[in-house]
């Protein structure tokens, strides 16, 4: 298997983001959690700015998503979407930068939305999106395989669990197959893509070809 075609596989998943600068407080998950801005509770103006979040993170503004997102924790601390928000940002931030430990953030806050929201399979999926990223880098990259085996067995768990609670939201589909891929199986890697299809989830064509080429799956 070539790494080159494995970072293409990742990069074809996550919004790429540009070389993350230095980053002020209000760019950090909770103000670093050294600091509460004394903000008045209100759940109704934490929805409105984690609404904003989301259409940051979407159009690649990670670091205006994430000072959107900070607002609704700071807003309503029991907001589950907010640590969503935090936990797919620093999955975004690992490919630029201090990948092993913003990928354990990522992780990180997932759980806490999880456990926030625990009966929504798109948190859980992307939960099992991150431990696979994380099985990836240290199974490739570090060479780590007993912390890749961990994670890649995290992520083995949560996908079934995760499409579950939301068998119609195809990128759950879509990353299993992913998953699939990267643990070697590539006959389910290429089912999983074949299911993700189906329900009408665009993958990078480079994706395909490679489940078809590479391995010889027709």
């Amino acid at each position: 298997m070539r790494k080159v075609v494995l970072c293409l596989i990742v990069l074809m998943v996550f919004i790429q983001s540009e070389a993350i600068a230095k980053q002020s407080i209000n760019e950090i998950p909770m103000y670093g959690e050294n600091h509460k801005p004394k903000i008045k509770y209100n759940v109704k103006l934490s929805q409105s700015a984690t609404k904003l979040g989301w259409k940051y993170y979407y159009q690649g503004d990670l670091n205006t998503a994430m000072k959107r997102f900070n607002q609704g924790w700071a807003l309503n601390p029991e907001n589950p979407e907010v640590y969503w928000g935090f936990g797919l940002i620093m999955g975004q931030r690992a490919y630029t930068e201090k990948t092993e430990k913003n990928l354990l953030e990522s992780i990180h806050f997932l759980n806490i939305a999880v456990k926030k929201k625990f009966n929504d399979g798109r948190i859980l999926g992307d939960l099992a999106f991150s431990h696979t990223i994380i099985g990836y880098y240290f199974k490739f990259e570090k060479k780590d395989t007993k912390k890749a085996k961990e994670h890649f067995e995290s992520a083995r768990q949560l996908f079934p669990k995760a499409f579950r609670l939301n068998s119609k939201y195809p990128p759950i589909v879509a990353n299993w197959s992913i998953f699939y891929f990267y643990t070697e199986d590539y006959k389910k890697a290429k089912d999983k893509a074949s299911e993700a299809v189906k329900m009408g989830y665009k993958f990078n064509p480079d994706y395909i070809n490679n489940l078809k080429s590479e391995h010889k799956l027709n």
